[in-house]
């Protein structure tokens, strides 16, 4: 609460966050990431690490430490985290089509739009939804003649077009943990599977389509 109150409110924008537009007419920020007042590992090797630690642990002999860092060095590890979980749930993603599920799934709330938020805040789960549901030349192409029925953990896909259709369940963290594929209607059981929200990918002949569900 300390190191909160020292700094400005949570969601809002850092004072020191530089904005503007560059010699190409380009303006940037693209993205927003959280990047003030986070708590990281300090590097042991340091002259001095426990100047500038607020915590240190000792791990069998071996000092390790942590503090309250800002800036870039903070915000940019995030935002590289959150694309490789994308990337991770889809493998086939280009540059340019990670940038436009980051501005597409960015948050856009009233106190997260202006030039110094660029897109917006970036949201790791609404992104992962995109990236999934993200062919390899289509962002955001998805279609609806697959419907799913859910009977406990059994679940059965349907294609209203009776056409081939493969079945993906990712857990959050980008990971499959499950498929199955057929033609017409294809179950998928996730019974094995621990608690927890996962994403399904249905492709068929037209496209994706992404589910949420829920294994209690």
């Amino acid at each position: 609460d300390k190191v909160r109150d020292t700094y400005a409110a949570i969601g809002s924008i850092s004072s020191f966050s530089s904005y503007g537009v560059d010699v190409n007419g380009v303006s940037h920020p693209y993205i927003v990431a959280p990047g003030q007042a986070v708590i990281s590992s300090v590097n042991s090797y340091l002259s001095e690490p426990s100047l500038c630690a607020m915590k240190e642990f000792d791990a069998s002999g071996r000092m390790c430490y942590w503090g309250v860092s800002s800036g870039t060095s903070m915000a940019s590890p995030c935002v590289a985290g959150i694309v490789a979980l994308w990337q991770e749930a889809n493998p086939h993603l280009t540059i340019e089509q990670v940038k436009s599920i980051m501005a597409a799934s960015a948050d856009k709330s009233k106190n997260a739009v202006g030039i110094r938020f660029g897109n917006g805040r970036i949201d790791a789960y609404q992104g992962i939804l995109q990236a999934l549901s993200s062919g390899v030349d289509d962002i955001g192409l998805a279609t609806h003649d697959i419907q799913m029925v859910a009977n406990g953990d059994a679940y059965a896909f349907v294609s209203s077009t009776d056409s081939p259709i493969r079945i993906s369940a990712y857990a959050m963290n980008g990971v499959e943990v499950a498929s199955s594929a057929g033609v017409g209607i294809v179950n998928l059981n996730i019974g094995h599977l621990g608690r927890g929200v996962y994403i399904v990918k249905a492709m068929g002949a037209k496209g994706s389509h992404v589910f949420k569900i829920l294994k209690k």
